[in-house]
């Protein structure tokens, strides 16, 4: 992939460092989407050593001192008008688009997904189905308000594999 995609909350919750492991050569551009400026620097990903290959994604609704930090780490930031801080996707896709960044990884969480499914934006999945259990206030793989069963987007399998004890299913929108 050109680049692999996280939301702030992610960046949060796990502290990636969104490095492929082991890298056989492979350097993805890690692009964050943090659109009020809310992340620490003290991330993993913004402290590793490789600032050159980190993007962040913020809007004008950010500090300038926020953006500042960042740039003087040396990682890339691209600046989105934005009252809100929301990013949409066809925006962040046309960004990446002007850098040559055309395959993307999204491993971002439930809000994420959900923007980029609903912009039509996913030309394919990769869902993995572990031997866990989880309710309650788990967090779920794509969130938001959800789809009714009538209007749910619909899938056509392509491809299950088992992956040790996980199963792997890719899939793609049905048209």
């Amino acid at each position: 992939v050109d680049a692999i995609l996280v939301g702030r909350r992610t960046v949060e919750l796990d502290d990636p460092s969104l490095l492929p492991a082991p890298s056989l050569g492979r350097r993805p551009l890690r692009v964050v989407l943090d659109g009020r400026g809310r992340l620490s620097l003290r991330r993993r990903l913004f402290d590793d050593g490789l600032p050159g290959q980190t993007l962040v994604i913020t809007t004008t609704a950010s500090s300038r001192r926020y953006r500042a930090g960042l740039q003087k780490r040396g990682i890339g930031t691209v600046v989105i008008a934005s009252r809100t801080g929301e990013i949409k996707p066809a925006r962040l896709l046309r960004e990446l688009g002007r850098r040559g960044i055309l395959h993307v990884l999204c491993e971002g969480g439930g809000v994420l997904a959900e923007a980029l499914i609903r912009a039509g934006a996913v030309d394919e999945y990769w869902l993995f189905v572990a031997p866990r259990i989880l309710g309650g206030a788990a967090t779920p793989a794509v969130g938001g308000s959800g789809w009714s069963l009538a209007r749910a987007p619909r899938l056509r399998f392509m491809e299950q594999v088992r992956m040790g004890d996980d199963l792997l299913i890719r899939a793609e929108p049905e048209e």
